[in-house]
């Protein structure tokens, strides 16, 4: 297992707000340590997670603010960004009320996962006798995260034996997160209603729950879509569904959606591939300049393989998942492979796998591809 050192090998943070939803990831995190920094009051713990490269886990950090709601929220994702500067990716995990009346039949002790973003229930205020309305939250999403949540949506083990065997595991080390009844949580995708007051009237609740899509409500997630500072590969909220929110609420299923919740971020994170701490871009020697840079996005423009869609996607997923996770699609040939070069010109013998990566797709006796060929090398050695 390659080991990371320092605040600056973390890649991806985990935000809980609740002491039991800390504890319930904490649960999970291997190797964890806790961190005191002195220019910040926030608890940290940091240690490991799995990802797609079992030599490569993700390095995480788990943060507690020392309030909840939707400000705290906001801050605590500075104060996180400030301590440590190498997170590229963000996770909210924890609770939320569920919807009871929603189509997809959430139940106590299942998992939301806000694939469609966080839904604002408190916008800002506007001119008496007009009427206020939610607003979605999406910028900022990950695809890294959703698109590894969409590959475990097609695995049959979801909320299955992969994820229950973490729950068991953590339910023996911390009795007080077992389950009140022995149900497998279920995984919901949708949007995630979020407000700074609790919404008591189930009527309000389920009217503006069928507006809008929401699966679950709660109350923090909204702070963080809003304040734009999204990391570098984004954010997405991960949530146990412990109450219904009504008169009825009670607590019974709390530790125990809030270990569901963190089950399934362990999940998640496994079926993602391992980002690129920051430390080896810094340290990258290899840096195309402009008219190089030109000049490899034309030549690889004239290989058919490359403007075939489909095609260049799967040369794309031939590289090793360390780059192929920081290159973001589009579907203008020309963007996207700019961002190809950028992202393989940044690591470590990034340049060396494309050309094998195009060598194994494209034609061998490609007169563009020798030529390709000769420039990728050229530029695969750092300069003298």
């Amino acid at each position: 297992m390659r080991q990371g050192g320092g605040r600056r090998e973390v890649t991806v943070a985990i935000l809980s707000v609740l002491p039991v939803e800390f504890a319930a990831v904490r649960l999970l995190i291997e190797d964890p340590s806790v961190e005191h920094i002195a220019s910040e009051p926030g608890t940290y713990v940091t240690g490991a997670m799995p990802s797609t490269d079992p030599d490569w886990p993700h390095r995480v950090v788990l943060s507690l603010p020392h309030e909840t709601g939707i400000r705290s929220t906001a801050v605590e994702v500075m104060r996180v960004a400030r301590s440590y500067p190498g997170v590229q990716a963000v996770v909210v995990c924890g609770l939320a009320a569920g919807v009871r009346s929603a189509g997809a039949a959430v139940q106590l002790g299942d998992v939301v996962v806000a694939v469609d973003g966080i839904v604002d229930n408190d916008p800002p205020r506007r001119p008496v006798g007009e009427v206020a309305r939610p607003e979605r939250r999406s910028s900022g999403l990950s695809s890294v995260l959703r698109r590894a949540d969409r590959e475990i949506a097609m695995q049959e083990e979801v909320g299955g034996a992969s994820m229950e065997a973490l729950i068991e595991r953590a339910e023996s080390a911390g009795p007080s997160f077992r389950r009140p009844q022995p149900r497998r949580p279920r995984i919901h995708r949708g949007a995630i209603g979020s407000a700074g007051r609790l919404i008591r009237d189930v009527r309000e609740r389920d009217t503006l729950a069928a507006k809008y899509g929401m699966l679950a409500l709660e109350m923090e997630g909204a702070g963080f879509a809003a304040t734009g500072d999204a990391p570098p590969q984004g954010w997405l909220a991960v949530r146990g569904i412990s109450d219904y929110g009504g008169p009825e609420k009670n607590d019974s299923w709390r530790a125990a959606a809030a270990l569901a919740a963190a089950a399934y971020t362990r999940v998640l994170l496994g079926a993602c591939p391992p980002f690129i701490p920051r430390r080896l871009l810094d340290d990258s020697p290899v840096r195309p300049s402009a008219p190089q840079l030109v000049e490899l996005v034309d030549l690889l423009l004239d290989l058919p393989v490359m403007l075939d869609d489909y095609e260049r996607r799967a040369v794309i997923a031939s590289l090793p998942a360390g780059i192929r996770a920081q290159v973001p699609y589009s579907p203008v040939a020309r963007l996207q492979i700019v961002s190809l070069l950028q992202v393989c010109a940044s690591f470590p013998g990034g340049m060396a796998a494309l050309l094998d990566a195009v060598r194994f797709a494209a034609a061998p006796d490609s007169v563009t591809l020798r030529r390709l060929s000769a420039a990728l090398e050229a530029h695969s050695e750092p300069s003298a």
